[in-house]
């Protein structure tokens, strides 16, 4: 196939639309609004490119010059790419951009406001790794949200590759390797100090597991821990229905007594004995109110 056989199916594949495209077509779930452009370009970028529209964005696919049978086609795809990143962006700013020219002047123009300088952006992430720990974080979102900074530091400041393509030494790998070792001292540094056991454990072996390894190792351990919080748990349910069911039984088996009214009580006797009740300590009031609780049930 020739050169211009390939540009004819690549501008092919760029101006063509799936059936299940249109308008209404959100790029990224979350929508840019000014403070995560990082994740939000890498979301479109993604999109785009499982589309084959990158091109329109990154200017390797540019507007046709005047009088291209393409021109039409491509100012379609192009709108519609526009349409596309309005979805994205939040409604509270999208407004600032509806007047782009093109989805590619609208890409730039959200670069220089968002993304245009990086070096606070690798302060901030570098910063947020550094300090970063479990606490009260279950293993798995600990570990994702140090993913997650590291994939944003090595998008904005990725380490330096041998681009000479005659390189035998192995450089690549050795700062690949470098650069998991620290990643590796990251995760361990930041576990819960519940996990100190399983810390030592990896750190004593030689050579280190890699990442991956380690965190699976430390994820089997609380695995373990949660099937023992849990059979307590139950076992500890159970001994209290227990309890209960004795408890309430020995309330059925025990006879209640309905107490007498003391005051009424005393005021015949006091009438029989022919004493004044101004008295009342002419009746032997003691015994009679120790004699109705021997035989008073409980809280009656």
């Amino acid at each position: 196939m020739t050169t211009e056989q390939e540009r004819a199916e690549l501008e092919k594949e760029y101006l063509y639309l799936h059936p299940s495209d249109h308008p209404g077509l959100v790029l990224s779930s979350v929508p840019l609004d000014g403070t995560n452009f990082l994740g939000w370009s890498r979301a479109v970028y993604v999109s785009l490119g499982s589309k084959m529209k990158l091109g329109f964005i990154d200017g390797s696919f540019p507007k046709p010059a005047a009088g291209s049978k393409n021109l039409e086609k491509w100012k379609r795809v192009d709108l519609m790419i526009t349409s596309w990143l309005w979805n994205s962006i939040a409604k509270k700013i999208v407004g600032a951009y509806m007047y782009a020219a093109s989805s590619r002047n609208l890409w730039l123009e959200l670069q220089r406001r968002y993304g245009s300088s990086n070096g606070p952006m690798i302060y901030q992430i570098r910063r947020d790794i550094s300090s970063v720990n479990q606490g009260n974080l279950s293993l798995t979102t600990y570990f994702t949200n140090l993913k997650q900074l590291w994939n944003e530091v090595t998008y904005l400041d990725p380490m330096p590759q041998c681009t000479c393509g005659g390189c035998t030494c192995g450089v690549n790998r050795a700062i690949a390797n470098q650069n998991e070792s620290h990643q590796l001292m990251q995760f361990l540094m930041g576990l819960h100090e519940s996990f100190s056991a399983e810390r030592s454990q990896v750190l004593m072996m030689d050579p280190l597991p890699d990442l991956e390894k380690a965190f699976s190792m430390v994820m089997s351990v609380e695995k373990q821990r949660s099937v023992h919080t849990e059979l307590a748990e139950n076992t500890n349910n159970i001994a209290y229905q227990l309890v209960m069911k004795e408890n309430m039984r020995d309330h059925a088996e025990k006879p209640v007594f309905k107490r007498r009214h003391i005051g009424s009580e005393l005021l015949k006797m006091v009438k029989s004995a022919n004493t004044q009740p101004t008295d009342p300590l002419h009746v032997d009031y003691a015994n009679y109110v120790e004699y109705n609780e021997d035989f008073a049930g409980p809280g009656q």
